[in-house]
């Protein structure tokens, strides 16, 4: 009976470390971004933008950053990083990766180091 106990509070919490976070804007027309985290490492954050018809147009990769998607000035920056996403769509013409639009919004070294925090 102990065994079954402990296995299910290691079951437990081995996937509790595993589980993703992610939160996301309200749709609109013009697209919408989501910003996922992991709970093993909530400093690196995951950023895509979709388009219309919710297609993939933006991701970026940040390390060493916290988003805090509550605060008023973290949504209107992850709102013109959307508008940069989607210039760069038009560009292209196809999805593209880690071009530094998130980062240049936040202040961030797209390498991983941070001299923005979510305290600001």
């Amino acid at each position: 009976m102990k065994h079954s106990y402990m296995l299910t509070g290691i079951a437990v919490i081995l996937i509790s470390l595993f589980v993703q976070y992610a939160a996301a804007q309200t749709k609109t027309g013009d697209g919408f971004w989501v910003v996922e985290s992991s709970l093993a490492a909530p400093r690196d954050v995951t950023v895509r933008f979709y388009g219309e018809g919710s297609v993939l147009i933006y991701e970026e990769h940040l390390m060493g950053v916290r988003m805090d998607v509550g605060k008023r000035r973290t949504r209107r920056k992850l709102d013109g990083s959307l508008l940069d996403a989607r210039a760069a769509w038009q560009v292209y013409g196809r999805a593209t990766e880690d071009r530094g639009i998130v980062a240049a919004r936040f202040g961030v070294d797209p390498g991983g180091t941070s001299s923005w925090s979510s305290q600001r």
